[in-house]
């Protein structure tokens, strides 16, 4: 995809599922980019050019644009490949922070966001904790386990395969809630 086709996909979603006045009651925001990114975290798009995780995507699910989840949780995954065509330097790991840094906190300071970033040597592990991800949702979910005890599940899955993962949830616990429809 291009940026004016990520663009084009994110306003449909929005107008699609009626986000803006959150018609369909949704009581969280969970939003997942999966791609290569470079220094800037800025994802590089499929025709070579870049596109702001923060200030083209990120943004458009904020209070200010979006008040109908002003009172929900609202999670950012970024399960991303940086590429060594950009001069990266990260170590041969797996991290997932939970991060608060400035210009974060400028577009939406109350989404958690989660990275998993693995180096362009290591592509056979991309797919890795996006999996480990879904299994341990789609397994814990309905078990009402915190986000905290799936990400620590998830940190031992990757461990097993040898990979290091870091993970910071220090002051954010979620717990997932079946919502009972009548």
């Amino acid at each position: 995809m291009d940026k004016q086709d990520i663009q084009e996909f994110l306003r449909n979603v929005i107008v699609t599922y009626k986000l803006r006045k959150n018609i369909n009651e949704f009581d969280s925001l969970i939003i997942i980019i999966s791609g290569y990114i470079n220094n800037k975290n800025t994802l590089i798009t499929s025709d070579g050019n870049f596109i702001s995780i923060y200030e083209d995507i990120f943004s458009l699910f904020c209070p200010e644009q979006m008040e109908s989840f002003q009172s929900c949780p609202k999670l950012l995954i970024i399960d991303a490949c940086h590429t060594n065509n950009y001069g990266l330097s990260i170590p041969h790991n797996i991290r997932i922070k939970r991060q608060k840094q400035q210009h974060v906190q400028q577009f939406c300071h109350d989404f958690v966001t989660i990275w998993s970033i693995i180096k362009e040597n290591e592509i056979d592990h991309f797919p890795l904790f996006s999996q480990s991800l879904k299994n341990t949702i789609k397994f814990k979910y309905d078990r009402g386990y915190s986000f905290n005890q799936m990400m620590q599940y998830i940190q031992q899955n990757i461990d097993k395969s040898k990979r290091n993962m870091e993970i910071q949830f220090t002051d954010h616990t979620f717990i997932f809630e079946s919502k009972q429809f009548t």
